[in-house]
């Protein structure tokens, strides 16, 4: 099996805020994002008699996925995290591989807005941080 060399560039990030398939691009994202860091929650199952610990895998938290914006209070995205923010909803995000050439199948899964912190910085652009908080299947597709 051979692996296709992917960059970060190019790859996009989407947001129906609505829980649908009509995804916004999240354009004003700086440097890519982070996660879902999925995570498999363990049992014990170490009886007493045992020298050794024991443990079999339970259910999966599937994860944050996390991002920073340049943040500006006018666009459309701050618009869209705000309201996501104030409703509580559970929206879909859709993670595209685009470059390069042949395109991985998009990655889906659905979270809502766990943190949204701006931060002003003098002589830096205007960022703020964004966690998604994964709620279900992670989305992994594995190729």
């Amino acid at each position: 099996m051979t692996t296709t060399p992917r960059a970060g560039f190019g790859q996009l990030l989407g947001c129906d805020p609505l829980g649908g398939t009509s995804y916004t691009p999240l354009g004003n994202i700086v440097e890519g994002w982070d996660g879902p860091n999925s995570e498999v929650q363990k049992v014990d199952t170490t009886l007493l008699g045992d020298k050794n610990m024991t443990s079999l895998p339970a259910d999966a938290d599937p994860g944050v996925i996390s991002f920073k914006i340049a943040y500006d209070p006018d666009s459309s995205v701050t618009t869209l995290l705000t309201a996501l923010r104030t409703s509580g909803a559970v929206a879909t995000w859709q993670r595209t591989f685009a470059n390069p050439t042949p395109t991985a199948p998009p990655e889906v899964c659905h979270g809502w807005l766990k943190t949204f912190k701006p931060s002003v910085m003098k002589r830096q652009m205007i960022m703020a941080d964004v966690e998604i908080q994964v709620t279900g299947n992670p989305g992994f597709t594995g190729g």
